[in-house]
């Protein structure tokens, strides 16, 4: 922001941006390794999948992803009027939430 000359701000939003993409991205990070977990025993590598089983992993994947969700919804229907669109914040969230279960 500071290329085009706006001073960086917190606010609610850039937080909840920043966490929840956080988890998302550490999710990813841990789930990629889980359709490879036989090649990573051949050959030695060790991941989370190869520690603690391939369903394991995908279970705590999706916990975690729930609860992100769950903290997404929460968020939207506690916060200050105006910081988010709060039919979006909630509806958004728990639809996705919602999907996730369905194929959990």
């Amino acid at each position: 922001l500071e290329a085009i000359g706006v001073p960086f701000q917190w606010n609610p939003g850039v937080v909840f941006m920043a966490r929840f993409m956080t988890v998302f991205a550490a999710v990813i990070a841990v789930t990629k390794d889980l359709p490879d977990v036989d090649g990573d025993k051949k050959y030695g590598f060790e991941t989370f999948a190869t520690k603690l089983g391939a369903p394991r992993v995908a279970g705590y994947a999706c916990l975690a992803l729930a609860l992100n969700y769950v903290s997404a919804i929460l968020e939207g229907a506690f916060s200050p009027y105006g910081s988010f669109n709060k039919f979006q914040m909630i509806f958004g969230h728990a639809f996705l939430a919602n999907q996730l279960a369905q194929s959990w």
